[in-house]
């Protein structure tokens, strides 16, 4: 009896692009996808010679089988056929198992091969897409190379026009350095001059500085003068009189006034009071109090106050403010 041995044919897949452009990194993805797709058709190769080596101690058994069968069984009808049922029984488990195991790697192959063709449509794809980059990286250097030669083209004529302007200038400089060394002599005797010009403008400073302090204090006491004197002519001395008097009902004490200065003073002033009108009850002690407690350039509060047993109807007071002179 001959059995059909499967057999799948591996062939290693080596892709090898060169193409201008492309980069190594790229080359470097490919090259990991073709050594994985390497290693597994290596892994199916040796899956499939362990198959092999199945299938042929399978059918060295059978053989063995059949040389063996003849002595053992009886040369009977009945024992014949018994015999042949039972090889025929070992031989259909036979080619069962070697079906079973022939259509697990008929689908483990095809698995892996439409892995592999997958795997291959997307090395395609990715070489597609390069392909593509580099003819548009082709492109843009034709592009730049062009530019590049227009920009070539317009420095060598700048230069050369800049080559003309500075002959142009050399004859210049040349007339230049003449007058430089002529100027030379000019700006020594210049200093020379200057020097003496120097010494005798620090000996008019040194008296200029001392004639302007003299000028200075000078300044500041007629300032000073005049400030008084406008002060003098400008604010004038104010006065008036201030307090409640009421009998019925008579005021309540303390009691704290505001006296606003018209016009304000340009600083606070100095200002004298005194009591002008005093109204108490005739049985009680006579008790009355009069204090300035916040004053400025603009106004001043006072305050009237009474104490102990005294019933006072009314107090008044009177003042005079006036600017206050360092004279």
């Amino acid at each position: 009896m001959r059995y059909l041995i499967p057999c799948v044919l591996c062939v290693q897949a080596v892709f090898c692009v060169q193409t201008p452009g492309i980069t190594d990194s790229m080359y470097h993805i490919l090259s990991s996808k073709i050594d994985t797709m390497n290693l597994e058709m290596a892994l199916m190769r040796n899956e499939q010679l362990q198959t092999k080596q199945e299938l042929r101690q399978a059918k060295a058994d059978i053989e063995k089988l059949q040389e063996h069968q003849s002595p053992y069984v009886p040369n009977t009808t009945a024992g014949e056929g018994l015999s042949d049922a039972q090889m025929n029984k070992s031989k259909s488990g036979v080619m069962n198992f070697l079906r079973k195991a022939f259509q697990s790697e008929k689908a483990h192959t095809k698995q892996t091969l439409d892995q592999m063709k997958t795997d291959v449509a997307l090395i395609r794809s990715h070489l597609n897409t390069l392909v593509a980059s580099v003819e548009t990286l082709n492109e843009t250097q034709a592009n730049l190379l062009i530019e590049v030669f227009k920009v070539g083209r317009d420095v060598e004529h700048d230069i050369k026009k800049l080559n003309d302007a500075l002959a142009r200038m050399h004859t210049r400089l040349e007339w230049l350095d003449t007058s430089f060394s002529s100027l030379n002599v000019t700006q020594r005797q210049t200093v020379n001059h200057v020097l003496l010009l120097d010494k005798e403008v620090n000996f008019l400073n040194s008296s200029l500085v001392n004639v302007n302090t003299a000028l200075e204090q000078q300044m500041t006491s007629f300032k000073d003068a005049v400030s008084r004197i406008n002060t003098s002519l400008e604010e004038k001395c104010q006065s008036g009189e201030f307090g409640p008097h009421q009998i019925n009902p008579r005021p309540s004490y303390p009691v704290t006034l505001t006296i606003n200065f018209q016009p304000a003073f340009n600083s606070k002033p100095a200002i004298v009071y005194g009591l002008k009108l005093l109204d108490s009850a005739y049985n009680a002690n006579v008790r009355v109090s009069g204090s300035i407690t916040e004053m400025n350039n603009a106004y001043f509060k006072f305050r009237i106050s009474e104490w102990a047993n005294t019933v006072m109807y009314g107090a008044s007071f009177s003042w005079m403010a006036c600017p206050k002179t360092n004279t």
